[in-house]
């Protein structure tokens, strides 16, 4: 007996899904996808060893199977099928994908070879799933893009030792940390791509979601989906340290006229070593950049200054990364001399505080 699903709940189930299957891997069943049938839902995982997510779509008189086909080729005739609904049939070793007047026969290989993803056992919490992907996404663009040999800096904190979720993401030369109010007391580090995703799929598939901390490993889990990702193993840098306590002077100014202008003088600075100079005068900043034997930019704007005249230089694009985590218009910069860090926050709002540290000038 077939059992019979929506292609684009399908679809969107398998776009989850697969973002967890390796694209090389020595294991051959890895690249196949675990089905699950029951009588009250079709459960789907994928899984790399190093994460893995279930989720279940709702079937109605549904015939019990278990199985494995390869995501690929299935997740493929899926987004292809020329109907709107989607029939799977199991025989022996191989699944039949049928929709309208086309069908697919899927070799498949015994589930007993697939991993099983149990049920993670440690300490719990209920999170908002919006909540956590806005914290994770205001840092994810400041972690390492994996040049760095320090595998933890590819990852996001998530960091409970004050009692709420602070998520922080730095690759030691830019650095990022959005406060919630999500109530939470554990601290572990996660793949920035892998949580992002996991968190992309708990906001499109419930509100709540339930977070646990077990020996490393961390599960996410709503009605719909559920998740396991390994912690990343090093030393996350002591980042509360390198934010300044004080700072000798405050400016304040618009973020979207200062991002239109480093996107104009990123289009030279990226030419050679990504150098932007911050001249913070009374009442306004310079900003300028110069390449050799190519040309020089320079556009100034309005600012509040509060403390002495300033000199500095940075890399233009973690600046805008830095700045991208900020919601509102108005920022404040933090400034102490060429050599300290530039400390960057909302003019409204202590949850969010970015790190950029100077280039020499």
């Amino acid at each position: 007996m077939a059992i019979t699903l929506g292609k684009e709940e399908l679809i969107q189930s398998l776009d989850a899904v697969l973002k967890h299957v390796p694209k090389k891997t020595t294991q051959p069943v890895l690249y196949n996808i675990l089905l699950e049938s029951t009588d009250q839902y079709l459960k789907i995982t994928g899984t790399d060893m190093k994460s893995a997510l279930s989720y279940k779509l709702s079937l109605e008189n549904s015939t019990p199977f278990k199985t494995t086909v390869p995501a690929k080729f299935f997740s493929d005739f899926i987004r292809k099928a020329p109907g709107s609904d989607i029939q799977l049939s199991l025989e022996e070793n191989a699944l039949t994908v049928s929709s309208a007047t086309a069908s697919l026969k899927l070799s498949t290989l015994p589930p007993e070879d697939y991993p099983e993803l149990e049920v993670l056992e440690g300490n719990t919490f209920t999170i908002d799933s919006a909540t956590l992907k806005k914290a994770v996404d205001a840092v994810k663009k400041n972690v390492s893009k994996g040049e760095l040999r320090n595998p933890v800096l590819e990852g996001i904190l998530l960091d409970g030792t004050e009692g709420v979720l602070i998520a922080v993401g730095t690759d030691g030369h830019r650095l990022a940390a959005c406060k919630t109010d999500i109530q939470l007391t554990e601290t572990a580090c996660l793949p920035a791509d892998v949580l992002s995703d996991v968190c992309d799929t708990l906001v499109n598939t419930g509100t709540t979601a339930y977070v646990t901390f077990g020996e490393g490993e961390v599960s996410f889990e709503n009605e719909v989906m559920y998740a396991v990702v390994r912690t990343l193993e090093g030393q996350f840098p002591p980042w509360r340290s390198v934010i300044p306590k004080n700072v000798e002077t405050n400016v304040s100014l618009s973020k979207k006229t200062l991002s239109d202008v480093l996107d104009r003088a990123g289009m030279l600075a990226k030419t050679y070593d990504d150098a932007v100079r911050l001249s913070f005068e009374s009442d306004s900043l310079v900003i300028s950049a110069e390449v050799p034997e190519l040309g020089s930019f320079v556009e100034s704007i309005p600012v509040e200054k509060n403390g002495a005249d300033l000199k500095i230089a940075c890399n233009y694009a973690y600046l805008q990364d830095v700045l991208s985590g900020i919601e509102e218009d108005g920022v404040m910069f933090g400034l102490t001399s060429p050599l300290h860090p530039i400390v960057v926050r909302p003019q409204e709002s202590e949850l969010y505080v970015g790190l950029v540290m100077p280039m020499k000038i």
